[in-house]
Protein backbone atom coordinates (compact mmCIF):
# COMPACT_ATOMS: atom_id res chain seq x y z
CA UNK A 1 0.00 0.00 0.00
CA UNK A 2 2.77 2.41 1.06
CA UNK A 3 4.54 1.50 -2.68
CA UNK A 4 1.51 2.84 -4.61
CA UNK A 5 0.75 5.74 -2.47
CA UNK A 6 4.37 6.85 -3.07
CA UNK A 7 4.27 5.49 -6.71
CA UNK A 8 1.36 8.07 -7.49
CA UNK A 9 3.11 11.06 -5.69
CA UNK A 10 5.62 10.14 -7.94
CA UNK A 11 3.81 10.34 -10.70
CA UNK A 12 1.70 13.53 -9.57
CA UNK A 13 4.60 15.12 -8.73
CA UNK A 14 6.48 14.70 -12.45
CA UNK A 15 3.58 15.03 -14.99
CA UNK A 16 2.60 18.77 -14.26
CA UNK A 17 1.00 18.72 -11.01
CA UNK A 18 3.44 21.04 -10.20
CA UNK A 19 2.25 24.20 -12.72
CA UNK A 20 -0.93 24.88 -10.27
CA UNK A 21 1.93 26.55 -8.01
CA UNK A 22 2.88 28.64 -11.56
CA UNK A 23 -0.13 30.61 -11.57
CA UNK A 24 0.51 31.88 -8.08
CA UNK A 25 3.20 34.69 -8.95
CA UNK A 26 1.73 37.67 -9.92
CA UNK A 27 2.65 41.61 -10.44
CA UNK A 28 -0.02 44.97 -9.93
CA UNK A 29 -0.16 46.65 -13.35
CA UNK A 30 1.09 49.79 -11.80
CA UNK A 31 4.04 48.07 -10.38
CA UNK A 32 5.44 46.58 -13.81
CA UNK A 33 8.11 49.57 -14.80
CA UNK A 34 9.42 49.62 -11.15
CA UNK A 35 9.91 46.49 -10.85
CA UNK A 36 10.81 45.27 -13.57
CA UNK A 37 12.15 48.34 -15.68
CA UNK A 38 12.14 49.07 -19.38
CA UNK A 39 10.74 46.48 -21.66
CA UNK A 40 13.32 45.47 -24.31
CA UNK A 41 12.74 46.75 -28.00
CA UNK A 42 12.21 44.58 -30.93
CA UNK A 43 16.15 44.71 -31.76
CA UNK A 44 17.33 44.62 -27.92
CA UNK A 45 14.79 40.85 -28.11
CA UNK A 46 16.57 39.30 -31.21
CA UNK A 47 20.33 40.47 -30.20
CA UNK A 48 19.85 39.07 -26.79
CA UNK A 49 17.64 35.66 -28.34
CA UNK A 50 20.91 35.59 -30.90
CA UNK A 51 23.66 36.05 -28.45
CA UNK A 52 21.92 33.18 -25.76
CA UNK A 53 21.66 30.71 -28.87
CA UNK A 54 24.68 31.39 -30.20
CA UNK A 55 26.24 30.58 -26.48
CA UNK A 56 25.11 26.89 -26.81
CA UNK A 57 24.70 26.07 -30.47
CA UNK A 58 26.83 23.25 -31.93
CA UNK A 59 27.12 25.56 -34.47
CA UNK A 60 26.79 29.02 -33.78
CA UNK A 61 27.01 30.48 -37.55
CA UNK A 62 23.44 28.38 -38.34
CA UNK A 63 21.26 29.79 -35.89
CA UNK A 64 18.32 31.28 -37.28
CA UNK A 65 15.18 32.88 -35.23
CA UNK A 66 12.02 33.62 -36.15
CA UNK A 67 8.54 35.08 -34.56
CA UNK A 68 9.70 36.89 -31.93
CA UNK A 69 6.86 37.83 -29.74
CA UNK A 70 5.85 40.77 -27.68
CA UNK A 71 7.76 40.91 -24.76
CA UNK A 72 5.56 40.44 -21.38
CA UNK A 73 6.30 40.23 -17.81
CA UNK A 74 7.59 36.79 -16.40
CA UNK A 75 9.95 34.76 -14.07
CA UNK A 76 12.62 31.85 -14.05
CA UNK A 77 12.06 28.66 -11.93
CA UNK A 78 14.44 28.86 -8.67
CA UNK A 79 13.14 25.76 -7.44
CA UNK A 80 12.13 22.48 -7.93
CA UNK A 81 9.16 22.10 -10.87
CA UNK A 82 8.77 25.73 -10.13
CA UNK A 83 7.71 26.23 -6.26
CA UNK A 84 10.63 29.20 -5.84
CA UNK A 85 10.46 32.28 -7.98
CA UNK A 86 14.31 33.04 -9.24
CA UNK A 87 14.12 36.09 -11.26
CA UNK A 88 11.99 38.80 -12.47
CA UNK A 89 12.05 40.39 -16.44
CA UNK A 90 10.51 40.73 -19.09
CA UNK A 91 9.82 37.38 -20.99
CA UNK A 92 9.20 36.49 -24.64
CA UNK A 93 9.04 33.32 -27.24
CA UNK A 94 10.88 32.98 -29.64
CA UNK A 95 10.98 29.86 -32.52
CA UNK A 96 15.31 29.06 -33.45
CA UNK A 97 16.36 26.50 -35.56
CA UNK A 98 19.88 25.68 -35.83
CA UNK A 99 22.01 22.73 -37.16
CA UNK A 100 23.32 19.80 -35.22
CA UNK A 101 25.91 17.71 -34.81
CA UNK A 102 25.61 15.67 -38.07
CA UNK A 103 25.21 19.06 -40.22
CA UNK A 104 21.37 19.45 -40.50
CA UNK A 105 18.70 21.49 -39.23
CA UNK A 106 17.14 20.14 -36.46
CA UNK A 107 13.65 22.22 -37.09
CA UNK A 108 12.48 24.75 -35.63
CA UNK A 109 11.93 25.00 -31.91
CA UNK A 110 10.14 27.25 -29.38
CA UNK A 111 12.47 28.79 -26.11
CA UNK A 112 11.31 31.18 -23.75
CA UNK A 113 13.76 34.14 -22.91
CA UNK A 114 13.46 36.07 -19.73
CA UNK A 115 15.38 39.72 -19.70
CA UNK A 116 16.31 41.74 -16.18
CA UNK A 117 16.57 45.11 -17.48
CA UNK A 118 17.39 46.55 -14.38
CA UNK A 119 20.59 44.11 -14.40
CA UNK A 120 20.76 43.62 -17.94
CA UNK A 121 20.72 39.79 -17.69
CA UNK A 122 19.18 37.00 -19.81
CA UNK A 123 18.46 33.84 -19.73
CA UNK A 124 16.60 30.85 -21.53
CA UNK A 125 14.87 27.64 -20.18
CA UNK A 126 12.18 27.49 -18.00
CA UNK A 127 10.45 31.25 -18.03
CA UNK A 128 6.65 31.42 -17.25
CA UNK A 129 4.28 34.50 -17.45
CA UNK A 130 3.43 36.42 -14.54
CA UNK A 131 -0.46 37.52 -14.57
CA UNK A 132 -1.53 41.12 -13.88
CA UNK A 133 -3.56 42.07 -11.54
CA UNK A 134 -5.24 45.22 -11.37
Amino acid sequence: MALRAGLLFLTLGTTGCADLFLVQHSIPRDEIGERLGPAPTGAQQEQLTRDLMTEYAIDPDSVKIRSISHPLPGWISGGLWGWIRGKEGWLWSAQVNAKNRFGGYTGWKVYRFLFDARNNQAWFGQVYPMKITE
